[in-house]
């Protein structure tokens, strides 16, 4: 029988790398997708302008409301519109990844960057249409 001390030494595999690679591992599948919670259900996302009355005391003039069709609501305090990718990054880490996000056409929400973040999390963007009736049938036909 082999003393205990001897044979921890023999299966030790305290090594020194410095400046390998081979360790480094490539992966084929996107690991961005597993940081955040999965939720199944889908959510409506809209911004929303406040009068100059109503400004907050932090200078926010904008919030974007993340609404589901369970009943449930987010709302992310902003400054600029452009802060939308930061409120979906936002909505992701405290809540959570919707099965797919509806949002309307505006300049802001059709982004290349809010395109780019939502790809890495595997959450589609689904376009509500401008002007028509089926924008509303769809908010509330979605279970």
């Amino acid at each position: 029988m082999i003393p205990a001390h001897r044979q921890a030494r023999s299966i030790s595999q305290h090594v020194k790398h410095i400046g390998s690679d081979h360790l480094k591992r490539r992966y084929s599948t996107n690991d961005g997708m597993l940081r955040y919670k999965r939720i199944r259900s889908h959510f409506f996302m809209d911004t929303f302008q406040v009068t100059a009355k109503a400004i907050s005391e932090h200078g926010n003039r904008y919030m974007q409301l993340f609404i589901s069709g369970k009943g449930y609501m987010y709302v992310h305090p902003m400054k600029e519109k452009s802060e939308i990718v930061d409120a979906v990054k936002a909505f992701a880490k405290e809540i959570g990844v919707p099965t797919d996000l509806i949002l309307d056409q505006t300049g802001e929400q059709r982004s290349k960057e809010l395109s780019k973040v939502t790809k890495e999390m595997c959450c589609p963007l689904k376009y509500l249409k401008r002007a028509t009736c089926h924008s509303l049938c769809f908010f509330f036909c979605v279970p």
